[in-house]
């Protein structure tokens, strides 16, 4: 069985955890999405995935928005976005 379907899936699901169901939090008169908090051993296997993928990937493309827009959402808990 061929684990690079399993993989791009398991990445998918990854990507879809930024969608919180929590609420946004009000900062003053900012509406902040809330950040998904993950486990230190989550991070170390996605880092360790994400090595074998192919430099020019598209997952790592999207992978490099996600985390520009998860720096956008900390500016905006700490007030300066």
């Amino acid at each position: 069985m061929e684990t690079r379907p399993i993989l791009v899936m398991g990445i998918a699901l990854f990507l879809s955890g930024a969608c919180s169901t929590t609420p946004f939090e009000n900062t003053e008169t900012r509406f902040c999405p809330s950040l998904v908090d993950y486990e230190e051993d989550l991070r170390i296997q996605a880092a360790s995935e994400i090595e074998q993928l192919p430099a020019k990937s598209a997952v790592i493309v999207m992978l490099r928005d996600y985390s520009a827009l998860r720096d956008q959402v900390r500016a905006c808990l700490a007030g300066t976005g």
